[in-house]
């Protein structure tokens, strides 16, 4: 390449003045410019690229000016405010070509600018080189050409020689090209020299060939390398011209600094060596280059050469597989160790660069597992590629702590396995101690071809019985569709597997995506964690990040996904879980079977779960056979959890787009989708607050698909009851699917034992769907409990439900299925005392208008249906309004599983025999009752084998036709009531007419309708009871209106009761006749709707208590 080593750079001021929009402060024609440049500005400056300056002076130090230039080759920094008088700044590149350039900077100072005119000769010559290093013992000549079109001479110091050297020729552009050769003799003097030869033309600069040669006091070996000793700490300087050396390159172990020298002309370059620490027993060369601007040539310092010392650690790649290498084979390693404490120590001692390092041997095998102290120090692995993990096998007195893998590296897991491989970035197996470590290397597994167990995480395969402590995953784990097993594959953030009851893994943190699509085959399983796909021992305070957990296959026939833990038989301890899971199984035949998935843990076989804590959401777009999913735990299946906190969303979505749109069999909870486990006994503070939503399920053939969802647990089969949990997570379902039972519950959906002192703030509903008409299937609503499926006597107590609950409908497609819909519980058949318990939410089953005939539904202020069992409802009070606008018109006193029911306590209460019965007692409702057919009433739709005794209702009963309503019980079978109070404003009846071989319908105050033998004693009853307008009733004959009954038997009996009120015809909520005011005088034609029953002792009552 041409350079030209000579300018002439001439600095001519020519003032050109133009108006702007801006102001100064000072008068213009006082505002005065002055440069003086820093060169000789007669000759300009020498032509080699460098620095100049030029000082400019204002007379008004308060003006801010800037300064800008036209050309490429004159460079300054236009973005510099300078303020008043300063000093400017130039970088000047090399005239390329003999011709002068010119350049023109501006200065703009407020209202006014100034151009300077920079020109710059062309070149007057061009060298092939400049500048040359010499090392003192050498005695050495070049030949340099130079290309001019002027004569010149040569002017050199003492001990450089130079000398023209044969015949000059001429080129096509008329240029002479002369060959100029330069000697320098040894340095036999202990200062390093430095001097120019001076090529001289007649007029214009002189252009120099600069030599620097080092002196004695720099050792140098018997090769001429710059010898340095194995201790280091050796200094020398180097001179070049100023602005000639572009860059200097030299390894990270030769630092150099670089100083200008005073008169602004020369540079000098320090150059410092350390300590030559070696773990690789061996020395070190380098050589340093400096790049030459003006030629683009490269000059090199002699080699320089150190010996070593040996490290007493690890420094390098190499020497870390050395180490490795020896260790395992039990050779000495000393050279790596030093003592610490009486301990033998291997320490890193700087970033360990792995790039040198083709294949990488772990240190510790299966026979001889590292069992020393290995410390990093904090220090970092750095461009490692790797395919194993650092430690391959770590002994029971092993101990490795403070290893920082950095992010420039990788790691991928492949190839064929028929024995078990246990993979991790830091260590295959651990059996001793991992501590404060971090991984920030991508994991990749793929092209995995297993026949038996495998493991993968960000830091440790296999852990059996050693602790893992303070350790943190950075960096994304994906295993790759091509990884397939016929065997277990285990995956995890932190560790693959834990085995042993000694394990431990403390204050660990995952905090990357984690993405697993494996095909596990021949019915093996798939285990995947955040922290650990199978965890056993312990694991606490532990923690994933705001990522992704993403899990997707066809293959697997059990898959275990937990936000911390796949599967754990861990105690596991205030650990927080923040990353979302979002799952797609693909059935393919029966390939996928089952899903355990949770927050916390997918699937915790035993163990504890306490003081832990679910932030990340949960989506499935699965459709396996079956799925478990909770916020802490899919299935918690024996231990103790305590205090766990859930607070995100769960989302069942399904695929609308496949054949199979859905799982069949889906049991999840806020917390825990099954729960067989036990509660601590300090557990006050379990709760979730994550809302739960199911989109799509399947459609069964058969109609099996079954539904259990909770707010705390999908299923509960505790040994023991639970208590003082709170839900105020909403439960939404949106779906078609013809299914076999569908099981809702604020605190549980399906559960074999009780539940107390729990509280539900959530909704539940079903909204806005259709639902496809199927009479087996059953719907189990309830705002603690929806089915109490199993138990000797379950007791629910002191719980309270604030939370919406129901199924409701919009569309006029909608099919009735079977619902029972409770405030406390939606429906048990087997024996249950629910106790001291608050509805204050809406409880609702409403349809559209299709008739749905013999359909049985109920709905109860604190109990949907109590059927052909014994239980004992008591102390309870509803606030809230019930609902049920199922339209059947059936009417079976036989069945009343025919019929559809609504009460303020109990919608249905069917006892199992005359002696195994239903006991209603002390229980208030102050909240309407409304039905669209069949029985409303304040306290029991309908009553058979059951006691009802010191309840009282406040409210009104309405809609658009019930059958038989009460203010106690819409129908009373083989029943009694005693001591019970009614103040109704409104107690509405569909009709005077009847149908289904009953002649008219009841109204009363007390019980709509008393069958068989059934008694009402000790009541009182003030009520405005209303019958639909076409009733042909009259003060003389109101057939179905009656204060305490509305249609009675021979068989039934009144006795002691006091009543008032009046009997109205009109419309739900409005009296619009009136047809006769109970007083003192009239009383007893009052008391029933009807002369049948056997009437005693009871009295007019005024309402006033």
């Amino acid at each position: 390449m041409k350079r030209y080593f000579y300018m002439i750079l001439a600095f001519l001021a020519v003032t050109t003045v133009s108006c702007s929009t801006d102001s100064v402060d000072v008068d213009p024609s006082s505002l005065t410019i002055e440069v003086e440049p820093s060169w000789d500005a007669t000759r300009g400056i020498t032509s080699a690229s460098q620095t100049v300056t030029a000082y400019v002076k204002l007379n008004v130090q308060t003006i801010n000016w800037q300064v800008s230039s036209d050309s490429e080759w004159l460079k300054v920094d236009s973005g510099e405010v300078h303020t008043g008088s300063d000093e400017l700044e130039m970088v000047v590149d090399a005239n390329d070509d003999f011709d002068k350039r010119n350049a023109v900077l501006t200065i703009t100072a407020g209202l006014y600018t100034q151009r300077l005119e920079v020109d710059q000769a062309g070149n007057v010559f061009i060298m092939s080189d400049i500048y040359r290093i010499v090392s003192a013992d050498e005695s050495v000549s070049f030949d340099v050409e130079v290309r001019t079109t002027s004569d010149w001479s040569i002017e050199t110091p003492e001990w450089i020689e130079a000398e023209k050297v044969g015949s000059p020729t001429v080129d096509d552009n008329g240029q002479t090209i002369t060959l100029m050769r330069v000697s320098v003799d040894a340095n036999t003097d202990a200062q390093a020299r430095y001097g120019a030869v001076q090529l001289v033309p007649p007029e214009g600069y002189n252009a120099e060939f600069t030599v620097f040669q080092f002196g004695t006091d720099v050792p140098m070996t018997d090769d001429g390398k710059i010898d340095v000793a194995a201790e280091g700490n050796m200094s020398f300087d180097v001179k070049a011209p100023f602005g000639i050396v572009e860059n200097v390159e030299a390894p990270y172990w030769v630092q150099c600094t670089q100083t200008p020298t005073e008169d602004g002309l020369h540079m000098n370059y320090n150059f410092w060596i350390g300590k030559n620490l070696s773990d690789t027993k061996t020395g070190r060369e380098c050589v340093v280059k400096f790049d030459v601007r003006e030629n683009d040539t490269e000059v090199t310092l002699p080699t320089i050469s150190q010996d070593f010392v040996p490290a007493g650690g690890i420094v390098t790649g190499p020497g870390f597989k050395m180490f490795a290498e020896a260790y395992n084979a039990g050779e000495d390693i000393s050279y790596w160790t030093s003592e610490s404490n009486g301990q033998t120590v291997i320490n890193v001692l700087s970033d360990v660069n792995m790039s040198e390092v083709e294949t990488w041997t772990p240190v510790g095998t299966a026979t001889r597992p590292f069992e020393g102290v290995f410390r990093g120090n904090g220090w970092l692995i750095t461009a490692w590629n790797g395919d194993n993990p650092l430690f391959g096998y770590i002994g029971e007195n092993g101990r490795v702590q403070d290893i920082i893998v950095e992010k420039d590296c990788t790691m991928t897991f492949s190839g064929s396995h028929a024995a078990e491989s246990w993979n991790g970035v830091l260590a295959g197996v651990l059996r001793g101690t991992l501590d404060n470590c971090e991984n920030r290397a991508a994991v990749a597994v793929t092209g995995l071809d297993a026949t038996a167990e495998t493991a993968f995480s960000g830091m440790v395969g296999l852990l059996d019985g050693g602790s893992i402590s303070n350790c943190r995953n950075e960096a994304a784990i994906t295993v790759e569709e091509d990884a397939v097993s016929t065997a277990n594959v285990y995956v995890g953030g932190i560790v693959g597997k834990t085995a042993g009851d000694g394990s431990s893994v403390v204050s660990c943190s995952h905090n990357a995506s984690l993405t697993c699509y494996a095909r596990v085959t021949d019915g093996s399983s798939l285990y995947v964690g955040g922290i650990a796909g199978v965890a056993a021992g312990t694991v606490t305070d532990c923690s994933t990040g705001e990522k992704l957990m993403s899990v997707s296959t066809d293959a697997s026939r059990n898959v275990y996904c937990g936000g911390l833990l796949g599967y754990s038989t861990a105690n596991v301890d205030a650990c927080v879980n923040a990353q979302s899971i979002s799952n797609t199984l693909y059935r393919s035949g029966d390939a996928v079977y089952i899903e355990y998935t949770g927050g916390v843990a997918g699937y915790q076989a035993s163990g504890n779960i306490k003081g832990c804590t679910n932030r990340g959401s949960i989506i499935s777009t699965s459709n396996q056979q079956y799925l478990y999913m909770g916020g802490i735990a899919g299935m918690f299946a024996e231990g103790e959890a305590e205090n766990n906190v859930n607070v995100a969303k769960m989302d069942l979505q399904g695929d609308v787009t496949a054949a199979i749109k859905g799982v069949r069999y889906a049991t999840v909870g806020g917390l825990y989708g099954s729960f067989g486990a036990s509660q601590g006994s300090s557990d006050t503070d379990s709760s979730n607050s994550g809302p739960i939503t199911i989109t799509n399920i399947e459609t069964a053939v058969d109609n099996s698909t079954q539904l259990q969802l909770g707010g705390i647990f999908g299923f509960l089969n505790s040994d023991s009851p639970v208590k003082s949990l709170t839900n105020t997570g909403a439960i939404t379902a949106n779906l078609v699917a013809n299914f076999d039972t569908f099981s809702v519950g604020g605190i549980v959906g399906a559960t074999e034992c009780g539940v107390s002192g729990s509280t539900n703030e959530g909704a539940l509903m079903i909204n806005n769907v259709v639902l496809l008409k199927n009479a087996s299937s059953k719907i189990y609503y309830g705002g603690i409990a929806g089915l109490n499926k199993l138990g000797a006597l379950n007791e629910y107590t002191d719980c309270v439900n604030n939370g919406e609950i129901g199924v409701s409908t919009n569309s006029t497609d909608y099919n009735l299925l079977p619902s029972f819909v409770g405030g406390i519980l939606g429906y048990t058949e087997q024996p249950v005392s629910v106790k001291g318990c608050e509805n204050n939410g809406y409880v609702n089953n409403s349809g559209a208008n299709n008739k749905y005939d013999a359909l049985f539904s109920s709905v109860g202020g604190i109990v949907g249906a109590i059927y052909e069992t014994s239980a004992e409802v008591s102390n309870c009070n509803v606030a809230a309004n019930t609902r049920n606008y199922a339209y059947n018109r059936t009417v079976d006193m036989e069945n009343p599983a025919r019929m559809c029911h609504c009460g303020g306590i109990v919608g249905c209460a069917v006892g199992e025999s005359s002696t195994a019965r239903v006991s209603i007692s002390d229980c208030t409702t102050k909240g309407n009752a409304e039905n669209k057919r069949s029985t409303a009433a304040g306290i029991v739709g309908f009553a058979k084998y059951a006691s009802i005794s010191g309840c009282r209702f406040e409210g009104s009963i309405v809609g658009s036709g019930p059958h038989f309503s009460g203010g106690i019980a819409g129908c009373l079978s083989e029943s009694e009531v005693t001591g019970c109070v009614v103040k109704s404003p409104d107690l509405y009846s569909h009709s005077g007419y009847g149908m289904d071989n009953v002649n008219y319908f009841g109204a009363a105050g007390i019980a709509g309708y008393m069958y068989g033998t059934s008694t009402i004693s000790d009541c009182k009853a003030f009520a405005t009871l209303i019958q639909n307008t076409i009733s042909t009733a009259t003060e003389s004959q109101h057939l179905g209106m009656g204060i305490i009954a509305g249609i009675t038997v021979p068989t039934s009996t009144v006795r002691d009761c006091g009543l008032g009120g009046s009997l109205n015809t009109g419309a739900s909520g409005n009296a619009s006749t009136l047809i006769m005011t109970v007083n003192s005088e009239n009383f007893e034609s009052c008391i029933a709707g009807d002369e049948h029953a056997q009437t005693s002792g009871c009295y007019y009552w005024n309402g006033q208590e």
